[in-house]
């Protein structure tokens, strides 16, 4: 089966995607950063860049079937309540909600 992991380099979304590649599945990891997880495909893409209009609507490299799709890009700004801006906000939902639609 072919997965697709956003944010699949790092922490959960690399955990998730060796434990894939483990058990016999074929993985594309999408993210930001070049990270390197042993038997994926590596394709960048950045939610914010893709949210702003600065990258197209494609992901060049996805196969042509897919049979699941995680989005762990991870991001969360950690502040006390009255420390936040309206423009924290506005980055975690651009990454979290804006960019899983995005890559949708």
């Amino acid at each position: 089966m072919n997965y697709v992991i956003f944010g699949g380099s790092r922490g959960i979304g690399k955990a998730i995607s060796e434990k894939l590649i483990h058990g016999g599945h074929s993985v594309w990891v999408v993210s930001r950063n070049a990270g390197h997880v042993s038997g994926a495909i590596q394709l960048e893409w950045d939610a914010l860049k893709a949210v702003s209009g600065e990258l197209g609507d494609e992901i060049a490299g996805l196969p042509e079937v897919i049979d699941g799709v995680v989005y762990a890009p991870g991001s969360i700004t950690l502040k006390p309540f009255k420390g936040l801006k309206i423009s924290d906000f506005q980055h975690d939902l651009n990454v979290n909600f804006l960019g899983a639609v995005k890559a949708l």
